[in-house]
């Protein structure tokens, strides 16, 4: 649980796609009104996924501990896409993401340098992971709705740092910039995601918006 977290009450899952927290949240009194507990929304440890506030009703628990096949899952992983790609999440806040990935042949395009869509993937994850727990506090999801990424210097091999930032972050939408920089600092490509706020309960793909791993 992270630390300043308050109440006694039952754990419900406050997190979106990539990762969440999960906060405490005690029942209401008898015959009264739910109050809302204070939670401290400032980074957990890297193994806790992000959070997103859902309707005190639901209760389905985040498991940080394996992939939905129920594997293991190695601390600082993301899931889903991000995990397949082997991107490692190393800090994330509403003010800074930074995510890192060793550059393999599942990366690389047939000249043998990583391919622009990888920069494009880890771009977008820090930005919609930045994005997604500033959004947090008002109750809120977020999904992209653009994604304008420029590839600079080709790279080989070797780490690749991605870190993003927030431009604006307002109620209806937010924009993030993301610089992609290669072990030695070379920036290797450069993006920026705009990203949509939905209020809790809007259908998404023909559902309403909700954490599904």
């Amino acid at each position: 649980m992270c630390a300043g977290q308050r109440g006694s009450g039952k754990l419900y899952a406050l997190g979106v796609r990539d990762r969440a927290t999960v906060g405490a949240i005690p029942d209401p009194p008898a015959g009264g009104h739910h109050i809302a507990p204070r939670i401290d929304l400032r980074p957990c440890r890297d193994r806790h996924r992000l959070a997103f506030a859902r309707s005190a009703r639901e209760t389905s628990p985040v498991s940080e501990d394996t992939t939905r096949d129920g594997t293991p899952r190695s601390a600082g992983t993301i899931g889903g896409l991000d995990e397949t790609l082997g991107i490692r999440l190393v800090r994330s806040g509403p003010d800074e993401v930074v995510l890192e990935y060793d550059v393999d042949d599942r990366h690389r395009q047939p000249y043998g340098i990583v391919h622009g869509g990888m920069h494009c993937t880890a771009v977008e994850t820090a930005c919609s992971m930045g994005a997604a727990i500033a959004a947090a506090p008002r109750g809120q999801s977020v999904v992209g709705i653009e994604n304008h990424t420029s590839f600079i210097h080709a790279v080989r091999e070797g780490r690749v740092t991605v870190t993003a930032r927030p431009l604006t972050r307002g109620r209806r939408s937010q924009l993030w910039q993301a610089e992609a920089r290669s072990a030695d600092g070379v920036l290797v490509a450069s993006g920026r995601v705009r990203l949509l706020a939905l209020e809790p309960g809007s259908a998404l793909a023909g559902e309403p918006v909700a954490l599904k791993r």
